[in-house]
């Protein structure tokens, strides 16, 4: 990443590249046995099944993505900063973001599009907590603002460390699963819901988002398995990501990206 903005600027803008192995004090309050796991974010596929319906549609499946174990480092990473704007890798942006810094959330300390085509009750068999909404709808991550400052004031790091210390302990979901139940409920009622017009989810999995939709979004994430660097992304949406490629980056070629 650093040699990638040694040759290519954008604007006037100043790029600071870090890396959370190159930190020696990490956050006291979270025991990450294994570097590998901080990923950025992590994604899951969801199916649900419900025999009420005609057997076609009785399987559903969402792809939802949530805060890494990584996201949790987050205040001890940027320890001089309030307020920051996170994008997932797999999201490109279309318009000005701007206006999020001064984005009025009413003391909530994440904002982030609800996806209420799946509710917390859903998956109530990722957990042994029952002290949540089951009619909540999960939010996403692709785009999200974070209040920092009030993240610490709530201590959320360390609620997320009783939870995953919790689940370690009963030992019914694998280390990486973990992340998916905790990251929903250290955040219950702490959600601001952007307006569905900052992102347009599902370019990474649903074939039926319109043309209209794509173009009016400020940012378009392509969660789900078919990304648009790989050979299986679904060929209607890559030219909107393509679109922002450099063209004759030997980074670019090397990695077989076109």
């Amino acid at each position: 990443m650093k040699h990638w903005f040694d040759r290519n600027m954008y604007l006037e803008a100043t790029v600071h590249v870090t890396d959370i192995e190159d930190h020696q004090k990490l956050s006291k309050d979270v025991d990450f046995h294994d570097m590998k796991l901080l990923r950025p974010a992590e994604e899951f596929r969801v199916t649900f099944r419900n025999h009420s319906q005609s057997f076609q549609k009785q399987t559903k499946t969402e792809y939802i993505s949530t805060f890494g174990h990584s996201h949790f480092l987050l205040p001890d990473l940027l320890p001089n900063l309030n307020r920051v704007i996170v994008l997932d890798d797999d999201l490109i942006v279309q318009k000005d973001l701007s206006s999020l810094w001064n984005l009025n959330m009413g003391g909530r300390v994440v904002g982030a599009i609800q996806f209420c085509e799946v509710k917390l009750g859903q998956l109530k068999a990722y957990t042994e907590e029952r002290n949540f909404d089951t009619d909540s709808c999960v939010w996403l991550s692709g785009l999200n603002v974070v209040e920092v400052k009030k993240w610490r004031d709530l201590h959320i790091t360390s609620r997320y460390s009783q939870l995953l210390q919790k689940l370690q302990k009963d030992g019914v979901i694998s280390f990486p699963l973990q992340v998916l139940p905790i990251s929903l409920l250290v955040f219950q009622d702490l959600i601001y819901p952007l307006e569905d017009s900052w992102v347009q989810s599902g370019l990474g999995h649903d074939y039926g988002v319109s043309r209209i939709d794509i173009k009016k979004s400020a940012t378009l994430h392509y969660n789900g398995v078919m990304k648009p660097w790989l050979d299986l992304g679904i060929h209607d949406y890559k030219d909107y990501w393509r679109k922002y490629m450099t063209s004759g980056e030997i980074f670019m070629t090397e990695c077989n990206i076109h």
